[in-house]
Order: structure tokens, then C-alpha cells, then sequence
């Protein structure tokens, strides 16, 4: 986060991180603590001193432990493949799945972006 100058990220387990929905994951910079922290408005979900009160062992309900035990799997399996390849393979994958979806649309209308600047692009580091 601070390479890339992030104050805020918020994810999710099934978004990339090959894992059942479920789990979310956030991360907070002392720089945003610090605004949250003078803005007197109420909130609850961007509260971080009310999230920052809880012990990271606490859970409301069941903790869910075969959640974290898949993220430290996919975690090393990221790791291991290293993050450029992984977003090149992604890449590769969208690119196929859109060739694949031009073709069923060949010779009439199908389902496909009838103007291509309007997909959203891959947006690679």
C-alpha cells in the first residue's frame, strides 16, 4: 500500500484470491486513521477505531479458520507464480473469453460489446 500510495483497500476472498466467498479483507494507513479520526460524522462501517477495538482474534460468531488456512494457500500460490504473471495470465484468460464471445456473435448480433473501447480494460501495475 505505501509503494502504491493506497490509503484505503478493501477485498474480498473470491476476488482473486481463489477462495469461497465469505472472508474480506481491509487495509487502513495511518493517514486514513488519522482523517477518520478528525471527521466527526457518524458511520459504522468506516469506523476504524471501532473495527481497531476488536482483538484480530475476535469474530462475531464462528471464526473462520478453513477461510484463512485457504487464503495462506493461495497466498504462496500467488507467491509463487509471482504477481506479473499472474496478471498477465489473467490478461491472456480475458482476452480469450472475449474472442470466444466475438465468435459466438460472428454473422449477427450476439452477446458481445457491440463497441469494443467500452469494455473495461485490464489495468495492469
Amino acid at each position: 500500500m505505501d509503494a502504491w500510495g493506497v490509503d484505503v483497500t478493501v477485498g474480498g476472498s473470491q476476488k482473486g484470491l481463489m477462495l469461497p466467498t465469505g472472508m474480506s479483507l481491509t487495509g487502513v494507513s495511518n493517514k486514513a486513521i488519522e482523517v477518520a479520526r478528525k471527521n466527526k460524522a457518524p458511520r459504522h462501517y468506516w469506523n476504524w477505531e471501532l473495527m481497531n477495538g476488536r482483538a484480530p482474534q475476535k469474530f462475531i460468531g464462528t471464526a473462520p479458520v478453513h477461510m484463512f488456512f485457504g487464503l495462506q494457500e493461495s497466498l504462496k500460490m500467488i507467491e509463487e507464480e509471482g504477481l506479473d504473471a499472474v496478471f498477465q495470465r489473467h490478461a491472456r484468460l480475458g482476452e480469450a473469453t472475449r474472442a470466444a464471445v466475438r465468435a459466438w456473435g460472428a454473422g449477427g448480433k450476439g452477446p458481445h460489446a457491440l463497441r469494443p473501447d467500452a469494455r473495461p480494460a485490464l489495468r495492469s501495475r
